[in-house]
């Protein structure tokens, strides 16, 4: 069984943030300078989130934050492969290409090729499927034909996808595919490390844990929302994942700690200290709830 030995994970949180920012800033400049201003405008009149500049992780950043330290390897924990084949809206396709794309990852990060060659195959189909196969063609899907019989280099292409895969989706120009896309990856992130907690010892784990997820959903929620809040074919969807978010908002909290003290006449200590707080029934039934949403995508029960 391969197990995965995780850095700090305030340390990749800052460097998640940090990569998400320049490649947010980078290719929302590249697109303004491409995109009609006018049009620009239009468009944002309609977001509920404006101003939102988002953050795009690639999905192995994301895992390396949110998975705890030695999580064992589980071959069945990730989404089967197939369901490209039953899908039939074009959002769902759009999300459950997102999850297979965490599920790639994963495979990756525990050194499985086959089970990562046998994910990539699907997010071929998918990809073909949303119309998108022509811009990841020769990027990728080329090159792994290219070096079929080379393990060392197709897992160097694989790596590589992971890494870039929003970027290159992004560079069609289609923000509203991508989103979905992005959104799907973060529920699978999520849902591979809370299927992966055991909730009895779960007052050893580091709430910055729970806080990376926050930080990370929040982006991905409020873009997606940006295109997907008015669209009546993710309404069921979209009530599920703002349950989440509503949770986030009260179980995974900071709270501002601060005290005065007297030391002497008219002189006083105040210490002001930030507190990670959380209820831990709170945060297993947050748990329970990504691992239903993520369920109910992965078997069509939204579409």
């Amino acid at each position: 069984m391969r197990t995965l030995r995780k850095p700090l994970v305030v340390e990749i949180m800052v460097t998640i943030l940090f990569l998400g920012c320049l490649s947010g800033c980078t290719s929302s400049q590249h697109d303004k300078n491409k995109e009609d201003k006018s049009s620009i405008n239009a468009q944002a009149d309609t977001f509920l989130f404006p101003g939102i500049e988002y953050l795009l992780p690639s999905p192995s950043e994301v895992l390396l934050t949110t998975l705890t330290e030695d999580i064992t390897y589980t071959q069945n924990l990730t989404a089967p492969l197939g369901i490209e084949k039953k899908s039939i809206l074009s959002q769902f396709q759009a999300l459950i290409l997102g999850v297979y794309i965490t599920d790639l990852s994963y495979h990756i990060m525990f050194q499985e090729h086959q089970a990562s060659t046998s994910c990539f195959t699907s997010i071929r189909e998918l990809s073909e499927s949303i119309g998108i196969g022509s811009a990841l063609y020769y990027e990728y899907f080329k090159r792994v034909e290219n070096n079929s019989n080379s393990i060392d280099s197709i897992d160097v292409i694989y790596r590589d996808f992971s890494q870039n895969t929003f970027l290159t989706i992004e560079s069609t120009g289609n923000k509203e595919l991508l989103s979905l896309v992005a959104l799907g990856s973060g529920i699978e992130a999520m849902y591979l490390s809370y299927a992966s907690i055991d909730f009895k010892t779960i007052k050893n784990i580091l709430l910055s844990n729970f806080t990376g997820h926050r930080v990370i959903f929040e982006n991905y929620y409020k873009n997606f929302l940006n295109y997907g809040h008015n669209k009546p074919e993710l309404n069921s969807f979209l009530k599920d994942i703002k349950n989440i978010y509503s949770m986030f908002g009260k179980n995974v909290v900071k709270r501002n700690n601060t005290t005065v003290s007297k030391v002497k006449d008219s002189h006083f200590d105040i210490n002001d200290r930030k507190e990670n707080t959380y209820d831990e029934k709170a945060i297993k039934m947050l748990g329970d709830s990504i691992v239903i949403v993520r369920n109910n995508l992965i078997n069509l029960k939204y579409q």
